[in-house]
C-alpha cells in the first residue's frame, strides 16, 4: 500500500488531488440535488401524440378524472386512457400489442411507441420547446 501511495504522489501534483476530491464530492452529492425529470405530479405536463412524426394531439394531464382518446394511425385506431397517474394504451390494431403491454407512462423521461401504427406517446413539460422528441423508431 505504501508503494502505491508513493507512486501516486510522483504522478499527481497537489492541485490534481484537489480536482479528484471535488469530483468525488460532486458525484457523491448528486442524489441530493433532485431529479431533473420527476414523476407526473402537476398539471403543467403535456401528453403529446405523434403519428409518422407529426403531432396529432397534445393535452395537459388532468389532475382528476379520466380521459379516453382515439388516434388514427396508418393501420387503425389506437385508444389511449389518461388519468392523474399517467397515460396508457388501452387498445391498438398492431399484431404484437407491445404498446399495450408497456403499461402506464407516468414519467417525463419515458415514451410509448406503437411502431406498426407509427405512433408515439410522450409526456413533456408544458414549456418544452421543439426538438426534444424521439430520434428514430425501428420495427
Amino acid at each position: 500500500m505504501r508503494r502505491v501511495w508513493k507512486a501516486s504522489q510522483k504522478l499527481m501534483r497537489p492541485l490534481d488531488w484537489v480536482i479528484v476530491v471535488v469530483a468525488f464530492m460532486i458525484g457523491g452529492a448528486s442524489p441530493w440535488f433532485g431529479d431533473a425529470s420527476p414523476d407526473v405530479e402537476h398539471d403543467e405536463y403535456l401528453v403529446t401524440v405523434r403519428v409518422n412524426g407529426i403531432a396529432q394531439r397534445a393535452w395537459r394531464l388532468p389532475v382528476g378524472g379520466e380521459r379516453l382518446d382515439s388516434i388514427q394511425g396508418p393501420i387503425g385506431l389506437t385508444v389511449l386512457r389518461t388519468d392523474s397517474a399517467g397515460v396508457r394504451v388501452v387498445s391498438s390494431p398492431c399484431p404484437s400489442h407491445w404498446c399495450e403491454r408497456a403499461g402506464r407512462l407516468h414519467d417525463v423521461r419515458g415514451v410509448i411507441i406503437c411502431a406498426p401504427n407509427r405512433l408515439t406517446v410522450r409526456i413533456g413539460e408544458a414549456s418544452e420547446r421543439r426538438g426534444n422528441d424521439v430520434d428514430a423508431i425501428t420495427h
